[in-house]
C-alpha cells in the first residue's frame, strides 16, 4: 500500500495538520472507501493496523485497512511525504508497533519541511530607490531585497519618529531600542515600539501574484515561521513604480492583532500580543508565490531588540550618519 501524503503550508500548526490527516484523507480501499478517524477502530474488517500519527502534543491511535490502496486527497502547493507498506497478506504479520514507527518518522520527516524559523534571505542588501514605505523621511539605504521575474521585494526597519536610529549589520539584521514610543511628543503611543518595519512590493510581470506577509509577536529566538502573524494579499500587476505596494508599520498597530478578511486579502494574527518593553528577537518575511501556490521568492529581515542602556551608542555606530534627525512616518 502506497501512501501519498501531501503536508499542510507552513502556516498549519501541529493541530491542524493533525486533524488534515486523520479526518480529511480518505483510503481507497479495493472493496470500500475507508475513512481515517483518530481513537477509532474499524470493528467491520479483522484486519487492521493500528498507525501513529503525530499531533501537537502525543501521537493519536488511527486504524487503517489492510488492503492495497492509495490516499487521494492532496493540498496544494506544498511538499508531498511517501510511506511504502506491504501488502495485506505481509502487513498481518508484522508487528504494529513498526507500523507505528514507520508512519511516525515518516510524518516527522514530512513536518521538519515545512517549520523553520525565517532567517535574513535577500537577493541584494543595500538602497532600494524610489521606495518611499507610504510616507517621507523613511530611509530606503539598507533593505534586504529580492528580485525574481519583474517583482521586487523589499524590507527594512527604522526608527519612529525622534527615537534613536536603527541600525543593522548590512546581511539582514537590525538593532533597535525596546520600551514603548514615548518619546515623540503628541505622536506618542506607549503601545507602540520606538521602530518600525517597512515593506515593499513591485510586480511588473503580466501576471498577478500573491504575497505573504509574515511578521513576530514573540521576543524569543527563533520564532517558527508557521507561529508568524499572516498577511496574505494579491499582488496584482503594475507598470509603475509608484503604484507598489508598501507602507512601514508598527507591531503595536491594533489591526494586525485581529483576524480580518477582504475581496484580495486574508489576515491571520499570531497568537499573543506584542509588548513593546522585552527585548527579543523578531523576524519579519515578504513571501511571493505563483498561481498555483508555489513559493518562488523571499526577503526576510531579523530586528534585534536591545535593552535601552548602552544600546543608544551602538545603534547611532551602526546607522548612517546624518539620518538621525529625520523625522520618521508612525
Amino acid at each position: 500500500m502506497l501512501w501519498r501524503i501531501k503536508v499542510p503550508n507552513r502556516a498549519d500548526d501541529g493541530a491542524q495538520l493533525h486533524s488534515k490527516l486523520t479526518e480529511n484523507f480518505t483510503v481507497r480501499s479495493e472493496r470500500d472507501p475507508v475513512r481515517l478517524r483518530p481513537d477509532r477502530r474499524d470493528v467491520r474488517r479483522p484486519r487492521r493496523i493500528h498507525c501513529n500519527m503525530l499531533s501537537p502534543s502525543r501521537l493519536a491511535r488511527t486504524t487503517a485497512e489492510g488492503s492495497s490502496g492509495t490516499v487521494k486527497k492532496h493540498f496544494r502547493g506544498t511538499p508531498r511525504a511517501y510511506v511504502r507498506v506491504p501488502n495485506s497478506s505481509k502487513m498481518m504479520r508484522m508487528k504494529t508497533s513498526v507500523i507505528r514507527s514507520l508512519l511516525a518518522t515518516a510524518f516527522a520527516g514530512a513536518l521538519t519541511l515545512s517549520a523553520a524559523p525565517i532567517t535574513p534571505t535577500f537577493t541584494t542588501f543595500g538602497p532600494l530607490p524610489g521606495a518611499t514605505f507610504g510616507g517621507s523621511g523613511i530611509p530606503n539605504h539598507a533593505v534586504a531585497i529580492t528580485t525574481y521575474d519583474g517583482v521586487t521585494l523589499g524590507l527594512t526597519a527604522h526608527q519612529r519618529y525622534s527615537n534613536p536610529p536603527v541600525g543593522n549589520n548590512g546581511a539582514g539584521d537590525f538593532y533597535a531600542v525596546k520600551d514603548g514610543d514615548t518619546y515623540s511628543g503628541t505622536n506618542s503611543n506607549p503601545a507602540f515600539a520606538r521602530w518600525n518595519f517597512a515593506f515593499y512590493a513591485l510586480n511588473t510581470n503580466s501576471s498577478h501574484m500573491y504575497l505573504d506577509l509574515l511578521y513576530d509577536f514573540d521576543p524569543r529566538a527563533g520564532t517558527d515561521e508557521s507561529a508568524h502573524g499572516r498577511l496574505s494579499v494579491l499582488l496584482p500587476s503594475v507598470s509603475k513604480a509608484q503604484d507598489a505596494w508598501q507602507d512601514s508599520w508598527n507591531l503595536g498597530m491594533a489591526f494586525l492583532s485581529a483576524q480580518a478578511s477582504g475581496t484580495n486579502f486574508v489576515l491571520t494574527p499570531p497568537s499573543g500580543s506584542f509588548n513593546p518593553n522585552i527585548p527579543g528577537e523578531y523576524t519579519f518575511a515578504l513571501v511571493l508565490r505563483d498561481k498555483d501556490d508555489v513559493e518562488v521568492a523571499r526577503t526576510a529581515i531579523r530586528v534585534n531588540v536591545l535593552p535601552d542602556s548602552g544600546a543608544t551608542a551602538i545603534l547611532l555606530a551602526l546607522s548612517v550618519a546624518g539620518l538621525a534627525g529625520l523625522r520618521r512616518r508612525h
